[in-house]
């Protein structure tokens, strides 16, 4: 079985680790820090139909995965209808530490690029938001990752324009309200970051 060492990876790499390795279809262990990283894992897992399990050591945990015989060849979306994400700011939440805001808006994107399911159909990027569609954005390889995937990047034209950042402009579509309203009027589930 083969012993794959996640320890010292930031969350969410431990599990983005995990789920590429289920890919194998092979049973593997993972070792990972004792910060709730096994049960991030086994959860992952576990959706993906794989069985697992977790010892605790002294100073990390494992977790012994053992895919299902159909995980190789089933992908099946469990997801239903078009899902749109609202982006309204440059950051993750609204808490008040804008490191920790950014670490998780970075965190949210690249884990994204991960997701072999329940990728939402379109990101709607506006207000602050569109500085996240520009050059020198942290995310930007990320974006756009998510657009060769398939995901519809669209940023408000008027929010570019007003922080003076049309010429800026590096990934997705240049939106206007029109098709705001047009994909949030037509999702089946929606979400805003």
């Amino acid at each position: 079985m083969e012993e794959i060492d996640a320890r010292g990876k930031p969350c969410p790499q431990p599990v983005l680790v995990a789920k590429k390795a289920l890919k194998a279809g092979e049973p593997f262990l993972i070792l990972a820090d004792g910060s709730g990283q096994a049960e991030n894992i086994q959860r992952a897992v576990n959706r993906a139909g794989a069985q697992s399990t977790i010892t605790n050591h002294d100073s990390y945990d494992s977790v012994e995965v053992i895919p299902a015989k159909s995980a190789s060849g089933n992908r099946s979306n469990s997801s239903s209808g078009k899902l749109v994400v609202s982006v309204p700011q440059d950051s993750f939440g609204s808490g008040g530490d804008r490191e920790l805001e950014d670490v998780l808006c970075r965190a949210y994107f690249h884990t994204l690029t991960e997701l072999d399911e329940g990728l939402p159909q379109t990101i709607l990027f506006y207000d602050r938001g569109v500085f996240l569609t520009v050059q020198g954005s942290p995310i930007l390889e990320d974006l756009r990752f998510l657009e060769q995937k398939g995901v519809t990047l669209l940023a408000c034209g008027t929010c570019l324009k007003h922080f003076n950042l049309l010429e800026k402009h590096a990934v997705g579509s240049v939106s206007n309200m029109y098709e705001t309203a047009y994909e949030l009027g037509t999702a089946e589930r929606f979400y805003s970051i």
